[in-house]
């Protein structure tokens, strides 16, 4: 007993030594500086939630302590509220150290900016609104955390950090700055960490503030780490700041898949002079809306455009069992192999592990269906009309007819009908009306013009355009109609009503292309954006009179919208999502979108038009409908003479006989 009494006696007296000695090295450190608090509260200006987050392992855990104990007394005054987090990391045996001997230099000077323009700087490089003040003994351990679990460091990418390495020895001095270059590095190239600053408050060069530019060039490579005395950062908050609008030509990692308008490299004969579309290096040849998103990107922030293979030339991503992507863009940018995915896709999974972009369109899954049947133009005289109107015409005239037999000058009931049909028909006849006849023979003469100037227009329109029969414009219509819906492409459909559920029991999985066969068979239908639908149907689902062959049914499945996307946490992701905003705001994402496809519908229409005259005369076709009035009117003319040469007959052998 008297052996462990001595035994924690001297680990007593030896903490407290260590304790006399590391306050004594303390009163030298950086922090007691009005300088050091400016500094951090410029870096965490717009932090609204600080954490001060302790690292330590066994051996150093009573200087680190005893550090923050003393940076605790002094914070009070200058944060209003924080959170304190503690991280403990047994001693490793396999502990060393790591350089970066060629990526330091001191920093460059940089104009200064007021604090309007630096809270704006500040806001295009992260979204978010936490800090943390990371606490370590050395670079060292806090390599061992991040190689532990760097999960319990790196909370948040695009958050402000800072990295306090609070170690006293001068025996560090030598190599410290190439270790600070090192750690800074790669929180940059393994987390994607730009909003960070490092510090060694009580050695070594303690007024000295270290960041990483990642996209300053030296030689043929980028990245380097710089450092700025307390002096150079007070008088200009800009030197601890990364400005992300130059990166300087650094190859950057894109994806993007051709597609018929959203990436197109075989542009349409209609933009080949168009003059933005003269250039297009910065998107490796793209145009249309994803290509010229990119292009504008590439230019603004001065990147190079390197095209990464993705694992499919799919447009659209397959997806495994569990939900997981296993092909397209979309997986490359999960695990993560590019930057940014320069495809427009529908945001319906907000559980992967990728962060949308600002949403430049909105798009919806519809149903693809033959168009209905033309209607034959000779039914026209039969259409203008509904049943109930012709039957209070017919009606109308019956009533006319026996109103005139009844106040007529004549008794002949052939007469009054004659004259009466003649009145309501347009037909030249001659009478003299008294006054009471006067007022009724004016209202048919009205009740004529009224009439026969509606049947006279509607046939006019009948001839010069094409009618169809009633499409198809509801999923319920869809269900019941019986078709069958070949598609490769089935986006995730909310609801569970019956018409939902026979619809999908009638899906059959096939080709891309399956439109040939719905305009076709018509015994088939599809799925499509209803934007693509559209624009095949305008450009190459048309008949010779250049009607359309399919119909988009007006009520779709879904609505969604359609943006890119990158890795989740990118450290990019802020100041692309203000870029594209300004293009979406402006108009240009759609104007570039409509290019294409206007551009490909108006050749093909060139194409359809090229052969044909500009004025064509009227075709037997188009004349139909006259000749059948010609033929309807012999028709009851033979039937009436044939009528009176029976009655005539038939009168005559009456006679004999009496």
């Amino acid at each position: 007993m008297r052996n462990n009494l001595f035994l924690g006696t001297i680990l007593h007296i030896l903490t407290i030594s260590l304790s006399l000695k590391f306050t004594d090295k303390s009163e030298q450190c950086s922090h007691y500086y009005n300088d050091f608090w400016i500094i951090y509260e410029n870096h965490f200006f717009l932090v609204n939630k600080f954490t001060i987050h302790v690292v330590q392992n066994e051996k150093n855990q009573a200087e680190v302590n005893q550090y923050t104990n003393i940076f605790l007394k002094r914070i009070n005054s200058h944060f209003d509220a924080f959170k304190i987090e503690e991280s403990f990391l047994g001693d490793l045996k396999n502990h060393k150290r790591r350089f970066c001997k060629n990526c330091i230099i001191p920093g460059t000077t940089l104009d200064p900016i007021d604090q309007q323009e630096l809270a704006r700087i500040k806001l295009l490089s992260s979204d978010s609104s936490n800090g943390y003040y990371i606490v370590s003994w050395d670079v060292e351990t806090l390599h061992d955390f991040l190689d532990h679990n760097s999960s319990t460091i790196i909370l948040e990418e695009r958050a402000t950090y800072a990295l306090q390495f609070v170690f006293h020895s001068s025996e560090y001095c030598s190599t410290i700055e190439y270790q600070i270059g090192a750690i800074l590095q790669r929180f940059w190239v393994d987390y994607n960490v730009v909003n960070v600053i490092a510090h060694t408050p009580c050695s070594c060069h303690s007024s000295r503030i270290y960041i990483y530019r990642p996209f300053v060039k030296i030689n043929e490579s980028w990245g380097i780490t710089q450092y700025y005395s307390f002096d150079e950062i007070t008088s200009n908050f800009r030197t601890i700041t990364n400005i992300l609008d130059n990166f300087n030509q650094f190859p950057l990692n894109i994806t993007i898949i051709p597609n018929l308008l959203g990436a197109v490299i075989n542009l349409p004969n209609l933009l080949k002079h168009n003059p933005i579309y003269q250039n297009l290096s910065s998107s490796k040849g793209f145009g249309g809306v994803d290509g010229l998103i990119l292009a504008t990107l590439a230019d603004r922030f001065n990147f190079d455009v390197n095209l990464v293979n993705t694992t499919t030339d799919k447009y659209f991503s397959d997806f495994l069992p569990q939900g997981t992507p296993s092909s397209g863009g979309l997986n490359d940018a999960l695990e993560p192999k590019v930057a940014y995915s320069a495809n427009s896709k529908f945001l319906l999974r907000y559980d992967l592990n990728v962060d949308f972009v600002v949403v430049h369109a909105v798009d919806h899954l519809c149903v693809v269906v033959p168009k209905a049947q033309k209607i034959p133009k000779w039914t026209g005289l039969f259409r203008c009309f509904t049943q109930n109107a012709w039957f209070l015409i017919a009606s109308t005239c019956i009533v006319c007819t026996v109103v005139w037999y009844l106040i007529a000058p004549t008794t002949s009931l052939s007469d009054c009908f004659w004259t009466m049909f003649s009145y309501l028909f347009g037909s030249p006849v001659k009478v003299v009306p008294r006054n009471n006849q006067l007022f009724v023979l004016a209202s048919c003469l009205y009740f004529n013009i009224v009439v026969l100037g509606i049947i006279q227009g509607y046939l006019f329109r009948t001839i010069t355009t094409t009618e169809f029969g009633l499409d198809m414009d509801t999923l319920d219509d869809v269900d019941k109609s019986g078709l069958t819906i070949e598609t490769s492409l089935w986006l995730p459909v909310d609801g569970n009503s019956s018409t939902i559920a026979n619809l999908r029991k009638k899906l059959k999985w096939t080709g891309f292309h399956v439109y040939d066969s719905v305009a076709t068979h018509r015994n088939i239908a599809a799925t499509n954006l209803q934007f693509y639908a559209d624009f095949l149907i305008r450009s190459k689902y048309i008949d010779e009179e250049g009607l359309p062959l399919l119909h988009i049914v007006d009520e779709c499945l879904i609505t969604s919208f359609v943006g890119h996307f990158m890795p989740k946490g990118s450290a990019l992701f802020t100041i692309f999502n203000n870029a594209i905003m300004k293009m979406v705001e402006s108009g240009l994402a759609h104007k570039w979108l409509r290019d294409i496809s206007d551009s490909k519908i108006t050749e093909n229409i060139i194409k359809l038009n090229k052969n044909k005259e500009v004025i064509r005369a009227f075709s037997l076709y188009d004349l139909q409908i006259a000749f059948y009035l010609v033929v309807f009117g012999c028709i009851i003319s033979v039937f009436i003479f044939l009528s009176e040469v029976l009655w005539h007959k038939k009168y005559t052998l009456r006679i004999k006989t009496q």
